[in-house]
């Protein structure tokens, strides 16, 4: 699943403001590579919308499924690599 956990003001190469979506994934078991020891992750990336502030507000909490829609590749090398 990918959440919607916020949402941030930017501002674009043209001065005009919009807003952009804060993405999280599901919570992924990691293994640290100097301890070697379990430890959970979730990763989190940033993604461009039209909306405005109103319906960033609504969106959060908004789940949806990481595969099955169009766009998920994008959107998922986007998650697993931030």
């Amino acid at each position: 699943m990918v959440n919607v956990k916020d949402y941030k003001q930017r501002e674009g190469k043209d001065g005009e403001p919009f807003f952009v979506l804060v993405l999280q994934g599901d919570v992924t078991p990691v293994k640290s590579k100097q301890s070697g020891r379990l430890y959970f992750t979730a990763k989190t990336c940033t993604v461009s919308s039209t909306f405005d502030e109103q319906t960033c507000k609504d969106l959060i909490g908004l789940q949806f499924p990481g595969e099955n829609y169009p766009g998920h590749k994008t959107l998922s090398k986007c998650v697993r690599f931030r």
